[in-house]
């Protein structure tokens, strides 16, 4: 089944901002996210929901991430980052589903 893609792009001026979404069952949502090698990265999930989490990807596919719902690091390398929104395998079974916002800040 297709996935929901977002392309992250931040208001002129800023270098954040603030998304809303929801997942249910297996489906997730990728944020897109350029940048730049030697910018910060921060991403910080907000939702009710207690298993809901998200893991990032580098511009090669690797996991930087395994479950997280606050993160910072310096990217190491320039393309586009993703972060993956998500319900943990126990949560998804059940079909359960989260409404949750995601804030995104590159410096």
């Amino acid at each position: 089944a297709a996935q929901t893609k977002v392309r992250v792009r931040f208001n002129p001026g800023t270098s954040g901002g603030t998304y809303a979404g929801v997942v249910k069952g297996y489906k997730y949502r990728d944020y897109l996210i350029p940048a730049k090698g030697g910018q910060t990265l921060f991403v910080e999930l907000t939702t009710s929901h207690e298993g809901l989490e998200f893991i990032v990807r580098n511009p090669s596919g690797e996991n930087l991430t395994n479950g997280e719902t606050a993160f910072s690091t310096a990217l190491a390398r320039s393309g586009t980052y993703v972060v993956r929104v998500l319900m943990p395998r126990a949560y998804a079974r059940r079909r359960e589903s989260a409404v949750f916002k995601i804030t995104f800040r590159i410096d």
